[in-house]
């Protein structure tokens, strides 16, 4: 208190020293001798001030312990948070490299236009799992009170995993990732023919092909910006900040004169000559529109040519791969690509809290003995049932149980089915007749329920061909349009998909494979879709019949019933 009560005496005690120190300095530089002044120290400290410091130096001890305390608080409160996040970071790491290996392994390339993105994107997820679940490990292991370390290892890596929280720290390390200006193609490894993974900026070149890079970087600007984007973002392959600046033709020079001549080839066709003399007597605007649609649509002009920062043993490598001819190789490259960690980080901030101090130890049994308590991995385990071992072996005891009852049910189901091909087979080649339609279709369509009967009911051989005729009588017509519809629906996919992949330009299947790919994938899929329903037509229909005849029974019973009564009231 008496520090506190003395501050503004010493502040104008201050003051007056730091003006006697102007004072002195303005006399020394006259090349006077410092003045002595009256009520000051040897050392031009004014002479009451004395005793204000040894206050603040008193009141400095007696805080001290209590500002280490608090130092000291802060710190305990910010190492879980720093291991919980050091750990995310490290796990989504290590789950980015894991997808890289796979790329390189796959050969998929974060210039590959469709499964560049799609593995990027599923590693972007399943790193982000591995962060929540890396995080939450974390802090349990605070929370049990043991050391960390110790407590890591005592418990298998995928223990503990829960499929939900993965999806969930999926979801938000995928969002994180977009939002943040991230690209799932980046993930993949690059190659050396094209912008890697860290190409962001560029140059265009000023001069041809055939001018050597290296030495028209010489001098000038040019080489100087080079050096500053391969210090910023790296090598455009590799991501290293160093190892020589090389600047690297983008498309490559061998590479861009292939593209160049065979653009002049496809120019000099004949289709293209009579097209080119038919946009020049366009007005200029859509003179130039038609030639970019020609481009477009027969063959893609060689793009221009820019100069990206390459380390130096990218650029051998590539050198090697363009003299050789081969196939080019897939690049490994540094695990910071943009955003970096940050979605990893993200995710596992989900599970951040301050861990709760371990509860005492109990003590119990006779004479105040402490009592046995299992290892904390061995009660997590108790507390969340059986682990993934013992649900297996329980999974593989229901199924051998059941076993003897399933194949009994197949070998049925296969009798039925094998009779009802045997009867349905020259029926439908009597179909292609046409004149027996008439006469085949209500045969096709009365032993439709035949397999259902088999498996609902347990008839088999001919007693559940026999017993699907019965059940269809009475909407055999209502059960043929979606039949037909169905055949014909999946004959006019077939139709749509052989057109469509007819129709694509030729370039696409040398230079956009994935289009193709993507069509047929599509088309499979609905074809699929529709040879389900077909499969799922007769079980609704064995399910309708069965309601239908249920009614009709209900029906026929009350009527008996009423005419018994009434034969009993006459």
């Amino acid at each position: 208190m008496a520090a506190t009560e003395a501050d503004p005496s010493l502040e104008q005690a201050i003051l007056a020293f730091l003006r006697q120190q102007e004072e002195n300095q303005l006399s020394s530089e006259e090349g006077q001798e410092n003045p002595i002044v009256n009520g000051t120290s040897s050392m031009g400290l004014p002479e009451d001030i004395e005793p204000h410091l040894a206050a603040a130096k008193a009141n400095m001890l007696k805080q001290g312990p209590a500002l280490a305390a608090g130092g000291s608080e802060v710190v305990k409160n910010l190492t879980p948070f720093a291991l919980q996040i050091g750990g995310s970071a490290l796990a989504y790491n290590v789950g980015l490299g894991i997808f890289q290996l796979v790329g390189l392994g796959m050969r998929v390339s974060c210039n590959s236009s469709l499964w560049g993105p799609c593995l990027g994107c599923l590693g972007v997820g399943v790193a982000s799992a591995l962060a929540g679940h890396a995080s939450r490990r974390v802090h349990k292991g605070l929370a049990s009170g043991r050391p960390l370390a110790n407590e890591l290892l005592a418990v298998p890596p995928w223990q503990g995993w829960q499929m939900e929280q993965a999806l969930m720290d999926a979801l938000v390390g995928m969002s994180a990732f977009k939002v943040l200006g991230g690209q799932f193609r980046r993930i993949m490894p690059s190659d050396l023919r094209y912008p890697g993974a860290f190409a962001k900026g560029s140059m265009p070149t000023t001069r041809s092909a055939k001018d050597d890079s290296t030495a028209y970087l010489q001098h000038g600007p040019t080489r100087v910006h080079l050096e500053k984007m391969l210090i910023k973002d790296g090598c455009h392959s590799c991501g290293k900040r160093g190892g020589g600046l090389h600047a690297d033709h983008m498309p490559p020079n061998k590479l861009y004169k292939e593209a160049k001549a065979q653009a002049e080839r496809r120019a000099s066709q004949p289709h293209r000559v009579y097209l080119n003399k038919a946009a020049g007597k366009l007005p200029k605007p859509l003179r130039d529109r038609a030639r970019e649609l020609m481009i477009g649509l027969f063959d893609s002009a060689p793009p221009g040519q820019h100069f990206y920062p390459h380390c130096t043993s990218c650029s051998n490598k590539q050198g090697q791969l363009l003299a050789n001819g081969s196939r080019g190789p897939l690049v490994w490259h540094r695990l910071g690509v943009p955003p970096g960690s940050m979605p990893g980080i993200l995710a596992g901030f989900r599970f951040f809290t301050n861990p709760p101090s371990p509860p005492p130890s109990s003590t119990g049994g006779k004479g105040g003995r402490r009592g046995k308590q299992a290892p904390p991995h061995k009660q997590q385990q108790q507390q969340q049932g059986p682990g993934l071992k013992q649900s297996i072996k329980d999974g593989l005891q229901e199924v051998k149980a059941s076993l003897p009852a399933a194949l009994a049910m197949l070998r049925r189901v296969w009798i039925v089915d094998l009779l009802f091909n045997l009867r349905a087979l020259p029926l439908q080649g009597l179909s292609l007749l046409v004149l027996p339609v008439f006469w085949t279709v209500p045969r096709l369509l009365a032993i439709q329920l035949a397999v259902p009967v088999a498996i609902m009911e347990g008839r088999s051989g001919n007693d559940a061909l026999a017993r699907s005729s019965r059940l269809m009588d009475g909407f055999r017509s209502s059960y043929g349009w979606p039949f037909v519809a169905l055949i014909l629906a999946v004959r006019f996919v077939d139709g749509v998909r052989n057109a469509a992949l007819t129709a694509l330009p030729s370039r696409w299947w040398q230079e956009v494979i994935e289009m193709p790919i993507l069509l047929t994938a599509i088309f499979s899929f609905t074809k699929l879709l529709l040879i389900r329903l077909q499969d799922l037509i007769p079980l609704a229909a064995y399910m309708y019949a069965l309601k239908l005849n249920e009614e009709e029974r209900q029906g026929s019973s009350q009527g008996a019933s009423e005419q018994t009564s009434q034969g009993s009231t006459q």
